[in-house]
């Protein structure tokens, strides 16, 4: 898939933006199950499924600025709960 913009000003769009511009009037571009970037059996529950194909990096850079990220404690440790992190 092309880029509708060159690479550069994708990662930096959001700086591009006037001081005046609240947040309220911005649509952010964001991503559903960003840590999700395979197929996953974890030790425990079922496997995940892959819901993107570039790193949460790769997302960054291309422009993305909302990440869904969730994480679960159990037995006192944190677990990515959406998938594996590239």
């Amino acid at each position: 898939m092309k880029p509708i913009a060159p690479p550069e000003y994708l990662s930096k769009w959001i700086s591009k933006l006037p001081d005046h511009i609240k947040l309220r009037d911005l649509i952010i571009p964001g991503s559903h199950a960003s840590n999700s970037a395979d197929i996953y059996k974890p030790k425990w529950g079922i496997p995940f499924m892959l819901c993107q194909k570039i790193s949460i990096l790769k997302q960054l850079r291309a422009g993305i600025r909302y990440l869904d990220i969730k994480f679960g404690v159990r037995k006192d440790k944190i677990y990515d709960i959406l998938g594996i992190t590239k």
